[in-house]
């Protein structure tokens, strides 16, 4: 099997946006060092959304989605601020639903939580970034690699601390993934999803 130049570019993209993502959590864990506290977390999602591909204006392909999927993540919480920075790996299984078609993303993301409050029932706000490789379960005129790109996350949350090593986070982020395709100048590729997110998370 041969790999097109569109899964080479993201092959070579991805290893550069995980260090970027290593990098961010090594300076904001040494800045915070002294008060943070190691967490792992499970979890699943929903989404809904919308993809579009555009090239040059000639030929434009959209459609609605639908999503769900379960992610991993490692944080450190801060307890001095209540903040918390996670990074987290997911599968996100997609069926598009104008072009009858389906495929998967695969993710990483590093996001930071900014805690409104100190109590058990904490509101938050998030913003971070990550990598989503996209393959699809059968052709597509557009797809393959064409959704494969960066992502940028913004949403807010709630988190409830059960116990002294439990936590339970409710989140809703919107995320918009911007294809490594449109690199090429010609190409106008976006995935936008509006998703919810249930995690458990346990203190280490």
């Amino acid at each position: 099997m041969t790999l097109n130049r569109n899964a080479l570019t993201h092959i070579s993209l991805l290893p550069r946006s995980i260090a970027t993502l290593l990098t961010a959590i090594s300076i904001s864990c040494a800045a915070h060092a002294g008060d943070s506290s190691p967490m792992v977390q499970v979890g699943i999602t929903d989404a809904h959304g919308h993809v579009d591909h555009d090239f040059i204006g000639l030929t434009k392909t959209e459609s609605d989605l639908n999503s769900r999927g379960y992610l991993v993540a490692y944080s450190h919480y801060f307890t001095n601020t209540g903040n918390q920075l996670q990074f987290s790996l997911a599968r996100r299984n997609v069926d598009f639903e104008d072009i009858n078609s389906r495929g998967h993303f695969w993710g990483a993301d590093v996001d930071w939580k900014i805690t409104l409050t100190k109590t058990l029932i904490k509101p938050y706000v998030v913003a971070g970034m990550g990598y989503q490789e996209f393959n699809s379960s059968d052709s597509l005129k557009f797809a393959d690699d064409d959704l494969s790109g960066l992502s940028f996350n913004a949403g807010i949350g709630v988190i409830a601390d059960v116990s002294q090593h439990w936590r339970i986070d409710l989140g809703y982020q919107r995320k918009s993934v911007w294809s490594t395709d449109n690199l090429a100048i010609f190409a106008d590729s976006e995935t936008r999803m509006n998703e919810i997110s249930l995690t458990l998370g346990r203190h280490l």
